[in-house]
């Protein structure tokens, strides 16, 4: 209806509209993409290679975006030791700038700063 009443609507214009339709039919009819979300064990499976590679495709398209980076590229998050807080704590409140309370403790300025919030 809104094509017809304006004809000269730009393709991304209707493209928009058509985005804004079709999001509103799925409110009303309650239909979304169920999310897989995969534990540690099943996860596990995965890498030993306990699936096809079509499951795999299956489950890597359904599962939340964020969830699947952080089990694909797994990060290991170093904490400072209690004495480098105390002292990175001491430094900073005796006028030391983050970076050279990063320097001075071995860590990243980042993990200062970590500690300043």
């Amino acid at each position: 209806m809104k094509k017809a009443a304006n004809p000269d609507l730009s393709p991304s214009d209707l493209k928009k509209i058509k985005g804004l339709a079709l999001e509103e039919a799925r409110l009303r009819t309650g239909a979304h993409k169920q999310r897989i979300i995969i534990n540690d064990k099943e996860w596990d499976a995965i890498q030993l290679g306990a699936i096809s590679n079509n499951a795999l495709t299956q489950i890597v398209a359904n599962m939340k975006e964020e969830d699947l980076k952080t089990r694909a590229t797994p990060r290991t998050n170093y904490r400072m030791t209690d004495a480098k807080t105390v002292l990175a704590k001491q430094l900073l409140s005796t006028g030391y700038t983050i970076a050279e309370v990063a320097s001075a403790v071995g860590v990243s300025s980042s993990s200062i700063q970590d500690i300043v919030k």
